[in-house]
């Protein structure tokens, strides 16, 4: 009898917990637009900071040396991958522009993406490069960098509205 009681008050606590998960859950149309729009809003205000955590990985690997190689290669893809997450919250932003401002942005953006395929390409030549031409290798992305930050400055300024 005892066990009977103690198993009922169990599944009654159980059913109650469900019931209000499945309730609390819901969220209609309004609510949904509004947390997609508050998403955006943050996605947004942390937009600088991504590429300042790249420009800080740039300043503490841009002095390696050959045999620092390994360390050097992983700080550039970090910087890619920084790079890579704000071309993304770039391209969410677009949704947002007034029909007036896309042209700007999609001409800002092409060279965007140009310049982030260009390194690419020679962050992908990281492994050809020997003793003798280190210093030019990191002289080519050091130039491949600073084009795509200029690039990904110009766009994210150009569609502050």
């Amino acid at each position: 009898m005892k066990t009977t009681r103690t198993f009922l008050v169990l599944l009654s606590a159980l059913g109650s917990s469900l019931f209000l998960a499945t309730a609390c859950g819901r969220e209609t149309a309004d609510d949904a637009k509004t947390t997609a729009a508050d998403a955006k809003t943050v996605a947004m205000a942390v937009e600088p900071e991504v590429m300042t955590t790249a420009s800080d990985t740039w300043a503490a690997i841009k002095d390696s040396t050959y045999d620092q190689r390994a360390d050097f290669t992983a700080g550039v893809t970090h910087m890619l991958e920084r790079l890579d997450v704000g071309v993304g919250r770039l391209t969410v932003k677009r949704a947002t522009l007034p029909q007036t401002s896309v042209k700007d942005w999609d001409f800002a953006m092409k060279e965007l993406n140009e310049a982030a395929s260009d390194l690419h390409s020679k962050v992908n030549d990281l492994g050809k490069a020997m003793p003798e031409t280190w210093s030019e290798t990191k002289d080519r992305i050091a130039q491949a960098w600073q084009r795509a930050r200029d690039a990904y400055d110009k766009v994210r300024t150009s569609t502050t509205a």
